[in-house]
Parts: C-alpha cells; sequence; structure tokens
C-alpha cells in the first residue's frame, strides 16, 4: 500500500525544504518533490489553519524527519484504534440490477486502485434501508461514514442540500421529468458513483432516518460552510456505497463478503475508479 504525505525537512545549515514523498507500509520513501511553489504554499496553509487552532504562539506542527508511515500513524495517536485502521473496513452497496445479485460480493475488473493490494470488493445489499441501518449503528458509536454517491443530482451548493423534491421540473416545463428507477439509470449510464464524502450525523425521528449531515471537501464556500444535509429519499437514489467496519456485518452478509466475487467489466458504472493495467 502506498502513502503520500506532505512534508518538511530541514537541512544541515537550518534551511527548510517542502517535499510531498510517497511511502510504502515498509517505509521506504522516494520523493516526489522537492522545490514546488505549490507544495511550499500548502505547506504554510497547513501550519496557518493549526495556529489558527491553537491557543498558543507556536502552531503544533512537527517537522518530518525520516519518519515512516507507521510512525506517521503513531504520531498522530491511531494506531491502536480499531476504528482507524482500514483493514478492518468493508464496502458494502446498494446495486439493484439484475448483474448484480443481492448478497453476493462483486468485483469491477481493473479496480485495482491501491499498490500491493488486491482489487475493491464490493457486498451488495438487499436495498438502501440496511446501508442505512449501518451508517445510523456507525454515527450512534461515534464514527463518520465514508460514501460514495452520485453528486451531481438534485444538488443546491449555495443552500447546502441534496434533495429530488426541491427541484419543479415538471410545474417549469409543463411536461413530467423521465422517471428512471434506480437500476435503470445505472444500466442507461446516466447516474454513477462519482463522489465521495463523509456522514457525520443523522436526523432520526419516531425511531426513522429522516435526514443526514454531511462533511464535503469542495471548501467553506459551498455549502453551508462545507457541510451538506441529504434527504432520505435521495440517500434512497443516489447514494451507491459505505464503508463500515466489518464487525457491524452479520454473520450471513461476512460469509457472502468473503464469497467468490461476481466481475463486472471495467466500464461499469460501478466502477468509476477503475484503472488500466
Amino acid at each position: 500500500m502506498f502513502y503520500n504525505f506532505l512534508g518538511l525537512i530541514k537541512t544541515e545549515n537550518n534551511e527548510k525544504k517542502y517535499f510531498v514523498f510517497t511511502s510504502t507500509s515498509q517505509g521506504n520513501i522516494r520523493i516526489i518533490s522537492g522545490r514546488d511553489q505549490t507544495v511550499r504554499v500548502m505547506h504554510e496553509k497547513l501550519i496557518l489553519d493549526e495556529k489558527k487552532k491553537s491557543d498558543k504562539d507556536k502552531p503544533i506542527v512537527r517537522d518530518l524527519v525520516d519518519i515512516t508511515p507507521l510512525e506517521f500513524v503513531k504520531f498522530c495517536g491511531l494506531l491502536d484504534k480499531p476504528e482507524t485502521d482500514v483493514s478492518n473496513f468493508v464496502c458494502v452497496v446498494h446495486d439493484p440490477r439484475a448483474t448484480s445479485p443481492a448478497m453476493r460480493s462483486f468485483t469491477v475488473e481493473s479496480l485495482n486502485v491501491v499498490a500491493e493490494q488486491p482489487a475493491l470488493r464490493y457486498l451488495n445489499l438487499p436495498s438502501p434501508n440496511r446501508m442505512k441501518e449501518l451508517a445510523l449503528a456507525c454515527i450512534r458509536d461515534g464514527y463518520p461514514v465514508w460514501f460514495g454517491a452520485d453528486s451531481m443530482k438534485y444538488k443546491n451548493s449555495s443552500r447546502g442540500f441534496f434533495d429530488q423534491n426541491s427541484f419543479c421540473f415538471t410545474e417549469i416545463y409543463g411536461f413530467p421529468e423521465c422517471e428512471l428507477s434506480k437500476a435503470e439509470r445505472l444500466e442507461y449510464e446516466e447516474s454513477a458513483m462519482c463522489h465521495a464524502m463523509t456522514f457525520t450525523g443523522v436526523n432520526v425521528v419516531d425511531g426513522k432516518t429522516k435526514s443526514w449531515k454531511v462533511e464535503n471537501s469542495w471548501g467553506a464556500n459551498s455549502g453551508n460552510k462545507g457541510i451538506y444535509i441529504i434527504t432520505d429519499e435521495w440517500f434512497d437514489e443516489y447514494v451507491y456505497e459505505i464503508a463500515v467496519p466489518i464487525s457491524y456485518l452479520s454473520p450471513e452478509e461476512v460469509a457472502a463478503y468473503q464469497s467468490e466475487p461476481i466481475v463486472l467489466p471495467a466500464w461499469d458504472p460501478m466502477g468509476t475508479l477503475a484503472v488500466s493495467d
């Protein structure tokens, strides 16, 4: 597995050098860039952000000198936390097409997006409701939930929400929308998993989920200072994948996940991250 880090080193003359390096899990480091102006600006921006958060005069920043990925994780205090160990996580999806039967694992040809690791594997769940149950359980236990969705659908960036019921196309254009099912949208490639975000909260009323709080990566000028709300109905139609610890799955789901996967072609919409060999 490869990791990328942004760092700062000091030479014997106390000269600062900024760099981005990539490292394997065994600690073999390869410098990518050492003099790029963008790298310097990025590093100074990180220092400035940390300084704003700190009550002290000096920012809480450590120079990375001969540090391996494992040492970096130890420094961050994450090594002994199972919720941050990516090897404990599995991807579950809702793909209602006939080519992806429920309670079966599947992968996509050339979906080998992490070096030195096997291709990504999905467990296809029978409905989005089970994905909601798993996401809700993680959030109640204090864990945010990574998810993949079609972020191009029914998005209001200025107000910060995803909701298909807030757009009145029929009233405006005078004819009904073309109603496709979730399976049909995938089959005709009208929809695909094109963006990743993080669930950080959920609104539950009378035991039922109503809406989801989402932290996005588009900056503070998008949504409500970077935060979006997703309705439960939008979740049903446009959330395709979540990542959860395998311990949250039932024994039947674990067995299904570990079964021999169905291999979908590289151009399948569930393989938008697939790369050529």
